[in-house]
């Protein structure tokens, strides 16, 4: 299977070419996608004889480690040489916001004349040289494999389960409008492989500690719905998590089952992080675009499935979120109205 020599990739590859040292990292708390395009980008590197480390803020959650048996990625948690981190190309995969970096953020120059980003949300905008941004494409993990393929490298296993976890959780195990006809052949090369379809579905939906299901359990028995307008949403305090067991990796995702009922369009997971920090993780069907309400708070990700960091207590989160969320519903009911013949 070649891969499309799109001029993005070609690019991407001849500004990696420039550079022999790198740091990769990706957004605060990895999640699957960010996490397998580390990994391959990291392989592919030191295949062209550079050196390249993982460095990202947040450790891997322990739920995802099977990804990276050779614990390949270190974190702000980790000891270091001195001078380990510095004076490398970062190239920030999954992720075009160096806020959302974490600590890995300190090591970009002011002029990002040392960045690289790799990314593939919605309504991205970046400079030539720095931003290589790809929204037709359903995961950052995809966009890796690309330039795997177009360096003719050979991909082991390991790397291909790391690929294909990407994938499938960026879009939605095929479910998301971002899967294109390429991610299913990226897919099928990845399970020729070697990948085992039903034993990584087991690892990344049925791994899950018993504390999921205690906080599944409270979050439903506080459960808000406004059939009205479409929209349902949990909301929980930190201090609610702790007696009920858990954490907020431990909830993740739980908002995408508030969109099973037909009349629901868009839902809503807020989590108190701390005082005055809540978390929001909003999804939505169809047309229903909520980048208008998460970016309003330096939030991003894509149209049906964003998030933000609000900085106000739970429930004035909750007030103020709410009401926006119930206008991207409205506009695009109004949308589809006047298109309608």
């Amino acid at each position: 299977m070649n891969a499309p020599r799109r001029p993005l990739f070609e690019k991407l590859a001849a500004r990696l070419a420039r550079a022999d040292r790198f740091l990769i990292t990706t957004h605060r708390n990895p999640d699957p996608d960010g996490l397998g395009a580390e990994l391959a980008l990291q392989y592919l590197l030191r295949k062209q004889g550079k050196d390249a480390l993982i460095y990202n803020h947040d450790p891997l959650m322990s739920r995802l480690g099977f990804l990276d048996e050779e614990k390949q990625t270190r974190s702000s948690q980790d000891a270091f040489e001195p001078g380990a981190l510095e004076g490398r190309t970062v190239v920030m995969v999954d992720n075009s916001d160096l806020a959302r970096a974490g600590d890995a953020g300190r090591l970009v120059l002011p002029d990002l004349s040392n960045l690289v980003v790799i990314d593939h949300h919605d309504g991205m905008h970046g400079a030539v040289d720095v931003h290589f941004l790809s929204a037709d494409c359903g995961s950052t993990s995809e966009m890796v494999f690309e330039l795997l393929e177009m360096h003719s490298i050979p991909i082991p296993l390991p790397i291909a389960r790391a690929l294909y976890a990407g994938i499938v959780i960026d879009t939605g195990h095929f479910r998301y409008r971002k899967t294109r006809p390429r991610t299913h052949q990226i897919a099928a090369r990845l399970l020729e492989i070697g990948v085992a379809p039903d034993q990584m579905a087991d690892r990344l939906l049925g791994s899950w500690p018993t504390a999921r299901l205690r906080g599944r359990a409270f979050l439903y028995q506080h459960m808000h719905v406004d059939q009205e307008d479409g929209v349902a949403w949990f909301a929980i305090r930190k201090s609610e998590l702790i007696d009920a067991g858990c954490t907020g990796d431990d909830i993740e995702g739980l908002v995408n089952e508030l969109l099973e009922p037909d009349e629901i369009e868009a839902a809503i997971l807020f989590t108190e992080r701390e005082a005055g920090v809540t978390r929001v993780s909003a999804r939505s069907k169809g047309d229903v675009d909520l980048l208008p309400a998460s970016g309003k708070y330096g939030g991003g990700g894509h149209k049906n499935a964003c998030g933000a960091t609000i900085p106000l207590d739970l429930e004035p989160a909750v007030e103020e979120f709410i009401p926006a969320v119930a206008a991207c519903v409205r506009s695009a009911r109004a949308a589809t109205s006047r298109s309608a013949p």
